[in-house]
């Protein structure tokens, strides 16, 4: 069990959105964590070594001191995910209904409409800035004129999260809207795969066990 106030002492004030420009407040964080995993430890040897119990000061009653060390990669785990679910919500307005593209009509899309329909991935490469993204925002708008469950379609960017696994945000997307990729036809699109160390063999993995 973690001390609730530290949480609420560390992150007073903080949201999951703005998660990324507030490091002061995880850092205060985990270092409460770090000092109470230490107090903890020594109390469980001295406790321990005494056979007693201790009473409590806060609640006046006798407990036993049994503590789990606190893993800060942990921890980390927990805010990462938290991350992943706001980012999906964010990035995916068309879960609720609003979602409005302006688009240009480009001969290339009318290629990329030719493999929609079948079980395969589609890779667009180019530089930057030159409309990859807005392709891809043209595949949720027609999927949804076509009636496709609008939470089946999934449009993540790696931009910020290079250290995450494309499966971890499958994993967040299946808890956070109680869905499995095994059951019911998806649309994922992942933006900035190129910024993940062996995405090849991610996608691969992830093809072969869900196609």
């Amino acid at each position: 069990m973690f001390p609730r106030e530290i949480w609420e002492n560390s992150c007073k004030g903080f949201s999951v959105k703005s998660l990324l420009s507030d490091l002061k407040k995880i850092f205060d964080f985990l270092k409460a964590c770090k000092a109470w995993s230490k107090w903890s430890e020594a109390e469980v040897r001295r406790t321990r070594d005494s056979s007693q119990r201790r009473e409590s000061p806060a609640s006046g009653r006798f407990i036993y001191f049994k503590f789990n060390i606190i893993n800060i990669k942990s921890i980390m785990g927990y805010v990462n995910m938290a991350i992943i679910k706001e980012a999906l919500k964010d990035s995916n307005s068309w879960w609720g209904g609003k979602f409005r593209l302006e688009f240009k009509e480009r001969e290339l899309y009318k290629q990329i409409q030719k493999f929609l329909p079948l079980p395969q991935i589609i890779a667009l490469t180019g530089l930057r800035r030159v409309g990859k993204t807005t392709l891809m925002l043209k595949i949720v708008e027609d999927a949804i004129k076509k009636g496709f469950e609008l939470k089946n379609i999934i449009y993540f960017s790696f931009d910020e999260f290079r250290e995450v696994e494309i499966r971890k945000v499958m994993r967040e997307y299946e808890e956070m809207m109680e869905r499995d990729f095994r059951e019911g036809k998806y649309i994922l699109l992942l933006d900035e795969l190129q910024k993940l160390s062996n995405w090849e063999d991610q996608i691969k993995r992830i093809y072969d066990t869900f196609k």
